[in-house]
C-alpha cells in the first residue's frame, strides 16, 4: 500500500503548529483580560457609591462669574432658589454643594488637627473637602452617624464648624470621639472650627477608591459662589428640569443655568467611563483574537486533512468508521489548542499582579474556565467542517490508483 509514501504519512507541519499554539495562548490571555474587565465593569455598576443616585437632579450656577453679583448677592439668590425649589411639587428635598461627587473637580484643605502629631517636617495635612449647604446630607442620602448635619444657623456670623466622615474619624481619632474636637483650617482663611458631626464614608473621587478621609465645610461660611443645585425628586428627575429652571428664572431671568444632568447620568458617564472603555477595548481585542484563532485552526486542519486523504482512505478501508475519523480530526485540532490554552493561562496567572488594581480578581478561576471552554468550543467549531469532509472521504476514490 506504499506505506512509505510521504503523502500517506501525517503532515506534521511543526512550525505552523507551534505558531498556531502561540496564537491560541495569546487569545487565552486576551480573553482572560476581557473577562476581568467585564467583571470589573459589572461590579462597579453594582457598587454602592455611598450617596443617592436615582431620582437626583443637578445643575450648576455661577452668579459672580456670569452676572457679576457680589458674594452676599449670590448667597441671597441661592437662598431664594432653595426656598422656591423645595416648594415645587414632586421635590423631596434640595440643597447646594460646590462640586458633584465622582466629578472632575477635586478640592482639598490644609488643616492642623489639635492633638495629632504630624510627621517630621510636615506643618499641615491636606484633607479632601466639600463645601455644602443646609439639607445636603438629607438630599444626597448620606447618613450622619454621630452629631448633627449643617443647618441654616451655620452661616458667616456663626462659629466655624465642620463635619468629617468616618474614615477621617478612624484615622485621626482612633478609639476616640471626635465630636467637639477642633481643627485649625489653614486655607483659604485661617480659622479654628469645631467638629459637629460624622458622616458615613462615601465615594468622592473614584468609584473604587479606598476609604478617603473627607471633611465638609458649611457653604455659607465660605465665599464660594459657584455651586451645584441638587434636587431629590419623587419620580424621574428629568421631568422636574423645566420646573426647576422656571423657579430660577423667576428669581433672575438673566441667570445662566448650565451642566444640567441627573446623578445617574453623571455616574454612568464619569465614574464608569474608564471601566466601560477598558471593557470595550478588551472585548474588541478578544473578538479579533477569536476570529484569528478560528481562521488559523480551520486553515491548518483543512490543509492537514487534504494532505492526509490517502491515509484516511486507508484507515477507512481497513475498518475505521466515519465517527472515528471525525473524532481523529477534532482531536488533532485540540492537540494544538489545549497546550496554547494552558500556556496562556499560566502566563496570565504569572502576570496577574499587573492588573491587581482592577475591581475583579485577575485570578478568578471562573474567568479562566470560561476562557478555556470558549476556546475549546472555537477549536471544535473550526475543525468541524474539515472533520466532516474527512469523515465522508470515499476510500475507493483514494485507492483506485493502487
Amino acid at each position: 500500500m506504499k506505506s512509505a509514501d510521504p503523502r500517506v504519512q501525517t503532515s506534521r507541519m511543526p512550525f505552523r503548529r507551534v505558531l498556531l499554539t502561540a496564537q491560541v495562548a495569546v487569545a487565552t490571555i486576551v480573553l482572560v483580560l476581557s473577562g476581568v474587565e467585564l467583571q470589573s465593569l459589572s461590579r462597579v455598576k453594582g457598587a454602592d457609591p455611598g450617596f443617592r443616585v436615582n431620582n437626583l437632579l443637578t445643575m450648576a450656577f455661577s452668579p459672580t462669574q456670569s452676572r457679576g453679583l457680589t458674594v452676599p448677592q449670590s448667597q441671597q439668590f441661592y437662598h431664594q432658589l432653595i426656598e422656591r425649589v423645595r416648594g415645587l411639587a414632586g421635590v423631596e428635598s434640595a440643597a447646594l454643594g460646590h462640586h458633584v461627587p465622582l466629578g472632575l473637580a477635586n478640592n482639598s484643605t490644609d488643616v492642623v488637627i489639635d492633638g495629632y502629631i504630624m510627621p517630621e517636617g510636615q506643618r499641615s495635612l491636606s484633607i479632601a473637602t466639600g463645601r455644602v449647604g443646609d439639607g445636603y446630607f438629607q438630599t444626597m442620602s448620606i447618613p450622619i452617624v454621630r452629631g448633627r448635619p449643617f443647618d441654616a444657623h451655620d452661616n458667616g456670623e456663626a462659629p466655624r464648624v465642620v463635619i468629617i466622615n468616618q474614615a477621617m474619624a478612624n484615622k485621626y481619632w482612633p478609639g476616640m470621639d471626635p465630636i467637639g474636637k477642633r481643627i485649625q483650617i489653614k486655607s483659604p482663611k485661617e480659622a479654628s472650627a469645631e467638629i459637629v458631626g460624622i458622616a458615613r464614608t462615601a465615594k468622592y473621587r473614584n468609584i473604587v477608591e479606598e476609604p478617603l478621609p473627607y471633611m465638609y465645610l458649611p457653604l455659607d461660611q465660605t465665599e464660594e459662589t459657584f455651586v451645584y443645585l441638587f434636587v431629590a425628586t419623587k419620580s424621574d428627575a428629568d421631568s422636574l428640569i423645566p420646573a426647576v429652571r422656571s423657579a430660577a428664572r423667576d428669581i433672575d431671568p438673566e441667570q445662566p443655568i448650565f451642566d444640567i444632568h441627573t446623578m445617574e447620568n453623571i455616574v454612568r458617564r464619569q465614574a464608569l467611563f474608564e471601566f466601560r472603555t477598558l471593557a470595550e477595548i478588551a472585548g474588541s481585542a478578544a473578538v479579533v483574537s477569536l476570529m484569528l484563532a478560528i481562521l488559523g485552526l480551520y486553515a491548518t486542519i483543512a490543509y492537514s486533512v487534504s494532505q492526509r486523504r490517502r491515509e484516511i482512505g486507508i484507515r477507512m478501508a481497513v475498518g475505521a468508521t466515519n465517527s472515528r475519523v471525525f473524532g481523529m480530526v477534532i482531536l488533532d485540532g485540540l492537540k494544538i489548542s489545549i497546550p496554547g490554552i494552558a500556556a496562556g493561562a499560566l502566563i496570565m496567572l504569572a502576570g496577574a499582579g499587573a492588573v491587581s488594581s482592577a475591581p475583579a480578581n485577575p485570578r478568578d478561576p471562573f474567568i479562566y474556565a470560561a476562557a478555556a471552554v470558549m476556546l475549546i468550543a472555537v477549536t471544535i467549531l473550526s475543525c468541524y467542517h474539515p472533520a466532516r469532509q474527512a469523515a465522508h472521504i470515499d476510500p475507493n476514490e483514494c485507492l483506485r490508483c493502487e
